[in-house]
């Protein structure tokens, strides 16, 4: 095909035609290409050519952008699909905080995203009261000492069940004794202001056989006094392999000849003591202290107040909120497929009826009256039949007969 100028062009391919709008449309880019002459006067010599040679050229370099973009676009779909977006797979577990920090977390070990959990290590947590009874004292009679059913956990993952057994190692009397036991989630011990009982923690398994832990903790809380530093609360143990406070601790410390003493300094009432063990509030973390051993089956500690009118409650836990930190779990990509596959099972039957009619022919004269009623309701058929015989005429002999009287 030619143009306006006379020069002739390649027909354009139909598919070419589909993409820029048929001849018209390409004759927009394919119209008189500029000369090479023209393209090197208008870079090396910056004259102007005249403005149809621009939107020649203009046209001539837009053409291949338009169609390697064209190219490309659907390129980009038939390899990604309608869809770019990501699927990651997040795991959880029981105890966990789900913390997906993906978009925020500039850390390059997280590009994903992290689960923050909390590791406790090895655990022990108070389930029940099997027996009270410290120092013959009750509620319950029988073998002296407080029995406790416990569980073992590692970072939360349960173990298996112990038995803890307190016993007085010294005369233990208590005005509240019967209040032994458990309280809230906590251990339980009362001692009278003044007093102070030696006890003994001992480890078992569930058949009542001696039990060597790895490591165990204990941690007493709500060590404190009354008014004028009366009825101070303390603790004396010995054999710990190390000890723990909070930084800005209110309990006293000091090696005493028994071992390790940690002593109430501040005054407090019931309104402030704990209701959890693991919540508890920066004035309670103060007036905790966590004793740690290892490779033991039993420890032994001092319980005891100064003088002072009130009995005090000894609150104690197996485990410990202050010895628990927070790590991060790196969130790792998951791609599932899943493929469905659907059977379809059709049964034929084939019935065969074979339908064996007998055909019984009968040759009757007779004359059919058929009367058919109809009503508005329902149509009535009443078919009545008469079957009347016919004679046939005498012969001419019988006839003769007849006319003569012989017949």
């Amino acid at each position: 095909w030619s143009n306006a100028t006379g020069r002739k062009h390649a027909r354009p391919k139909p598919h070419l035609q589909q993409l820029f709008g048929g001849p018209d449309t390409m004759a927009l880019a394919t119209e008189e290409a500029p000369t090479v002459r023209e393209v090197a006067r208008l870079v090396d010599g910056g004259q102007d050519a005249a403005p149809k040679t621009h939107h020649r050229l203009a046209a001539f370099a837009s053409a291949p952008v338009l169609v390697a973009g064209a190219v490309l676009g659907v390129m980009l779909l038939w390899a990604g699909g309608t869809s770019a977006a990501p699927f990651i797979s997040q795991s959880s577990a029981s105890g966990m905080n789900l913390m997906n920090k993906a978009s925020e977390d500039d850390d390059s070990d997280f590009p994903y995203g992290y689960h923050e959990v909390e590791e406790c290590g090895i655990d022990f947590k108070i389930v029940n009261v099997v027996h009270s009874n410290l120092g013959n004292q009750g509620p319950d009679s029988g073998d002296e000492g407080i029995v406790y059913n416990c569980t073992e956990s590692n970072n939360g993952k349960y173990m298996r069940n112990v038995l803890v057994k307190v016993n007085a190692r010294s005369d233990y009397s208590s005005k509240s004794a019967h209040l032994n036991g458990k309280h809230h989630d906590f251990g339980s011990i009362r001692v009278d202001s003044g007093k102070k009982v030696d006890v003994r923690f001992s480890i078992f398994d569930m058949d009542e056989k001696p039990l060597t832990v790895k490591f165990f903790r204990i941690t007493f809380y709500d060590l404190d006094e009354g008014p004028h530093h009366t009825s101070r609360e303390y603790i004396i143990a010995d054999g710990m392999h190390s000890e723990d406070t909070a930084k800005d601790t209110q309990v006293e410390e000091k090696k005493v000849h028994e071992g390790e003493k940690f002593m109430a300094s501040e005054v407090g009432s019931g309104a402030d003591n704990p209701h959890i063990s693991t919540k508890l509030t920066d004035e309670q973390e103060e007036r905790s202290v966590v004793l740690e051993f290892k490779d033991i089956h039993h420890f032994d500690t001092t319980l005891g107040s100064t003088k002072g009118h009130s009995p005090r409650n000894f609150a104690f836990a197996l485990h410990s909120a202050l010895a628990c930190h927070q790590v991060k779990l790196a969130i790792t990509t998951t791609a599932t497929t899943t493929t469905a596959t659907t059977t379809t099972t059709t049964t034929t039957t084939m019935s065969t009826t074979t339908t064996t009619t007998t055909t019984t022919t009968t040759t009757t004269t007779s004359t059919t009256t058929t009367t058919t009623t109809t009503t508005t309701t329902s149509t009535t058929t009443t078919t009545t039949t008469t079957t009347t015989t016919t004679t046939p005429p005498p012969s001419p002999l019988e006839s003769f007969l007849q006319g003569i009287g012989l017949r």
